[in-house]
């Protein structure tokens, strides 16, 4: 692999194929208004060139390099072109102030909710995640969207309470060509 130059800020999607809790989570982050088929699952923020931060059970911070060779998962990283150094410090330090916190079990059960909600409804509902909010235990689009809270951006302009992984990689993927840049996919 030729060397690629990660920067903290960077945002991680991931996609982990044949993986049952994996599909699950697409299929139950897929809203009436989506334009296109839930593609991520999974979420983190690089807070280094090295190091990435991420909900798993607890919020922890590893190394991407351990997912380059796992061959079931596919990774996308982006990067957000009008941040400075600073900003993009201010985001690290942000979602390193998240580390060792449990998951957010309870809010997993707002967005099924929110989910069932908005297939009744035939438009996307927040009601659950709306009247749930607790910052004590996150999980990886809420810790994502707090991260890039902190320089006052928002995920497809949504409440950062509300993001799901699949909302962060649509704002990815449905700005402007030139907001973001690739930096990393392996998705085929």
């Amino acid at each position: 692999m030729a060397e690629i130059k990660f920067l903290a800020g960077d945002i991680v999607l991931f996609r982990t194929e044949k993986n049952l809790i994996s599909s699950l989570i697409r299929l139950f982050s897929t809203q009436p208004e989506d334009k296109n088929p839930t593609l991520f699952e999974h979420c983190g923020v690089m807070v280094s060139a090295t190091e990435i931060v991420e909900a798993k059970t607890s919020v922890v911070k590893g190394f991407l390099t351990d997912y380059f060779a796992k061959k079931n998962i596919r990774l996308l990283v982006a990067r957000l072109n009008v941040l400075t150094d600073d900003q993009r410090n201010t985001i690290a330090e942000k979602a390193e102030s998240y580390i060792g916190r449990g998951y957010g079990w309870f809010k997993v059960a707002e967005h099924l909710g929110d989910y069932l909600l908005s297939k009744m409804r035939g438009k996307n509902v927040f009601f659950f995640r709306n009247i749930g909010k607790n910052d004590n235990y996150p999980i990886c689009s809420w810790l994502d969207a707090h991260a890039y809270l902190a320089i006052d951006y928002r995920f497809l302009g949504l409440d950062a309470d509300v993001v799901e992984p699949d909302d962060i990689g649509d704002d990815i993927l449905e700005r402007e060509p030139t907001a973001y840049t690739i930096i990393y996919s392996n998705m085929g």
